[in-house]
C-alpha cells in the first residue's frame, strides 16, 4: 500500500490497548477507534492504558487521549459506540484496513462479513484461555472468511471471553503478531492472508495453519 495506512480498530480493551503500544506513525497515519464500553474497575491493571481514576469513563476517550499524547501527528478519530449491521459500512469508509480486537464471536463474524461486502481487508486477533489466534482476511487474495476458517455455530461461551484468565504475556504476543501483519501489509510484503497463526502460551509455540482451498462455484 502507498503511504501510511488508514486503519479502523474495533475494540480498545485488552488486545486493542496492547496493539496500540506497538504503533508507529510512519506505518499508520490515520486511526479510528470504535468501542462503546466504559472503563470498569476490573479493567484496571489488566488493560494497560486504564487507571483507577478512569472508571466509568468511555474507553475510547481514555485510549484516544493516550494516543494523542503519544503521537500528536497521528490523525485520530474516536467513536463511542458499537458497530452493528446498521452502521458498520459507514464506519469502514475511508479506511484501508479494519482491525478486530473484540471479544465476541458474533460481533467478529458480523465485522468480517461487512469487510468482505465493502472490500476492506480485516486483521482479526482473539484469545481464549491460554491460546491466541491471529488471521488477516482479504477476500481479494485468499477468499476465506472467519466462517470458513471456523465453521459451525457460535456457542454461548464464545459470546465473550473472560480476560481475567488470559495471561498478559499472551495478550502481548497476540498484539505483536498483529503488528507484524500490519507492517508487512504496509511494506508490500506477503501478510499471509488467510493463514491462521495459533499462539500457545504454555508451550510458547506459534503454529501456522494454511487457509482452506478456494471454493469452486457450482453451475
Amino acid at each position: 500500500m502507498d503511504g501510511p495506512l488508514r486503519m479502523i480498530v474495533f475494540g480498545v480493551g485488552s488486545i486493542g490497548q496492547h496493539l496500540l503500544h506497538q504503533f508507529h506513525a510512519d506505518v499508520v497515519g490515520k486511526v479510528t477507534l470504535v468501542d462503546g464500553d466504559r472503563v470498569e474497575s476490573h479493567n484496571v491493571g489488566r488493560q494497560p492504558l486504564c487507571v483507577a481514576d478512569d472508571t466509568g469513563s468511555p474507553k475510547v476517550r481514555i485510549v484516544g487521549a493516550w494516543c494523542r499524547r503519544a503521537w500528536p501527528e497521528l490523525s485520530l478519530d474516536t467513536l463511542d459506540g458499537f458497530a452493528g449491521p446498521e452502521n458498520i459500512a459507514y464506519m469502514l469508509e475511508g479506511h484501508d484496513l479494519a482491525v478486530d480486537c473484540t471479544d465476541d464471536l458474533h460481533a467478529r463474524l458480523m465485522i468480517d462479513q461487512a469487510c468482505a461486502d465493502v472490500g476492506v481487508p480485516l486483521l482479526s486477533g482473539a484469545v481464549h484461555g491460554a491460546q491466541g489466534q491471529v488471521v488477516l482476511l482479504d477476500r481479494a487474495t485468499a477468499g476465506a472468511g472467519l466462517s470458513d476458517l471456523f465453521p459451525g455455530r457460535a456457542s454461548a461461551e464464545q459470546d465473550g471471553c473472560d480476560m481475567h484468565d488470559v495471561p498478559d504475556a499472551l495478550l502481548r504476543s497476540v498484539a505483536a503478531v498483529m503488528w507484524e501483519r500490519i507492517r508487512a501489509l504496509r511494506a508490500g510484503i506477503d501478510p499471509r492472508a488467510g493463514w491462521v497463526e495459533l499462539i500457545d502460551h504454555p508451550s510458547r509455540q506459534h503454529v501456522l495453519f494454511a487457509p482452506p482451498p478456494a471454493k469452486v462455484p457450482t453451475t
